[in-house]
């Protein structure tokens, strides 16, 4: 039995709209794609051509999707309360730039408060899991600073932001942990955790 897809009546139409597009607008337009990347030549070396074929067999393939979606579709009823209410495939229309941006700044500020312990070699007395009870604990025990490890730490941040400019092939970051627990293991650097 082929899957049953549960749309809302405004998501029917959009995609019966794309479906029309594409079989219309879209196919003449990767057609003539296809044409004028034979008329450049030999076809076995024709990037141009090649490029053209992929996306004749993307929309293909989107339209094989398109269509078994709408040969096997049901319609769910927007209840009086849909205002109040959220349900399975309900969608955001729109997020405030405000709100991605706090929220992205939040977690932003919880990982590096998170990070601060090792960064600086710091011995904790106790072991806080709130964002704000580890951000005391760093306060109360910055007397106890790892002078070695925030060395590392720098170093490790310095590779982090430099590395990209010589290499994007290696990851900065695989580089930056070889590169320090090398560095700890050859000096026999005082540094609990690296990284």
């Amino acid at each position: 039995m082929a899957k049953e897809y549960k749309l809302s009546a405004e998501r029917l139409e959009e995609l019966k709209q794309e479906l029309v597009y594409l079989k219309t607008v879209r196919e003449k337009e990767v057609a003539d794609l296809i044409k004028e990347a034979r008329s450049f030549g030999d076809l076995s070396e024709n990037s141009e051509y090649d490029e053209a074929k992929n996306e004749q067999g993307k929309l293909y393939s989107r339209i094989a999707e398109l269509e078994n979606i709408l040969a096997n579709y049901v319609v769910i009823e927007e209840s009086a309360d849909s205002s109040n209410t959220v349900r399975m495939g309900s969608r955001i229309k729109f997020i405030p730039y405000t709100i991605t941006t706090g929220f992205t700044a939040g977690i932003a500020v919880t990982i590096l408060i998170g990070q601060l312990k090792d960064f600086f070699g710091l011995t904790f007395t106790r072991a806080p899991v709130e964002t704000v009870e580890k951000a005391a604990e760093v306060a109360r025990t910055f007397h106890t600073v790892n002078w070695t490890a925030a060395l590392v730490g720098c170093l490790a941040l310095a590779i982090l932001i430099l590395w990209p400019k010589v290499s994007r092939k290696i990851p900065a970051s695989l580089i930056a942990v070889v590169a320090m627990s090398a560095a700890v293991e050859l000096l026999r650097l005082p540094v609990n955790t690296i990284g």
